[in-house]
């Protein structure tokens, strides 16, 4: 990002902070200044949350997914946050070249005093639709070793794989019938009480949705309780439940339907499953 979208960012957040939203703010960890981690603070308070991009336990790792380099500069940046007292999340990508190292990056987030770490499957997009995913039943194990010390330290806490991995999760299980609901609720709350803002202060459903079809209008031209109301979000309100296959699933309301921005980048539309589902 340039000099002016850190502008744009500081004035969307002092903006937000105003009208006493939860902010949940996602970085790669390689380009926030001092300045900008200063006037941050100023503005955030203990219930927002900055999310900081880390693929891995060693610089070896972690480089080989997000560029030669960055580890170091990420550590960096986490440092930072966490000493000037804010709360933040670590995120990690898991792909089939890094799952093994989950363990090491939650020692490293307690090391670090983060706040938790999220690990999310490798989406099927761009570089994603490469084979990159891991073994399934290493990964579960490799997840449960995690929760079972995350039990025992209650801090960070520890949000797995599992939500995003339920389409790979459910032909390996056998499902007792009282989970399997009538009632359908989306799994996507991007409709409910989460947008995501672009760095040029454009909003859109969620990060999985920067499409022109979903565009809902930009922060710095109307207020975003302005935006929140507006027929914009119809396109993807209405679309994401009709889904006449999901419809027909007895696991629906386990997943919830899916990822409606995966699967339109996927697809070309939302009204299909989600492209990881397996059933």
């Amino acid at each position: 990002m340039g000099s002016s979208d850190k502008k744009d960012i500081i004035e969307i957040i002092d903006k937000l902070k105003q009208s006493d939203y939860v902010l949940y703010i996602l970085t790669n960890g390689v380009v926030l200044s001092n300045k900008i981690i200063k006037e941050m603070i100023q503005i955030l308070n203990k219930k927002d949350v900055v999310q900081v991009s880390l693929d891995g336990a060693t610089s070896h790792t972690n480089d080989f997914h997000r560029g030669e380099g960055t580890y170091k500069k990420i550590i960096k940046t986490i440092k930072k946050l966490v000493n000037e007292g804010l709360k933040v999340r670590v995120n990690m990508v898991v792909t089939k070249y890094n799952y093994k190292e989950i363990p090491k990056v939650y020692q490293l987030v307690n090391k670090l005093r983060c706040n938790s770490l999220s690990v999310i499957p490798v989406v099927p997009l761009g570089k994603g639709k490469e084979n990159l995913f891991p073994p399934k039943e290493k990964l579960l194990q490799i997840e449960y070793e995690v929760l079972k010390k995350a039990q025992t330290l209650f801090t960070p806490h520890y949000f797995g794989i599992l939500g995003g991995e339920v389409f790979n999760l459910i032909p390996m299980i056998d499902i007792p019938k009282k989970y399997l609901q009538e009632n359908f609720n989306s799994s996507c709350d991007a409709d409910k009480y989460k947008a995501h803002i672009a760095a040029n202060g454009e909003l859109y459903p969620c990060v999985f949705a920067q499409h022109p079809k979903f565009r809902i209008g930009n922060l710095l031209e109307r207020s975003f309780a302005i935006l929140w109301e507006s027929k914009n979000w119809r396109v993807f309100r209405e679309e994401i439940v009709n889904k006449k296959e999901c419809r027909k699933c007895q696991y629906l309301s386990l997943c919830g339907g899916g990822c409606p921005g995966i699967t339109y980048e996927f697809y070309g539309t939302i009204k299909r499953p989600d492209p990881r589902c397996q059933i």
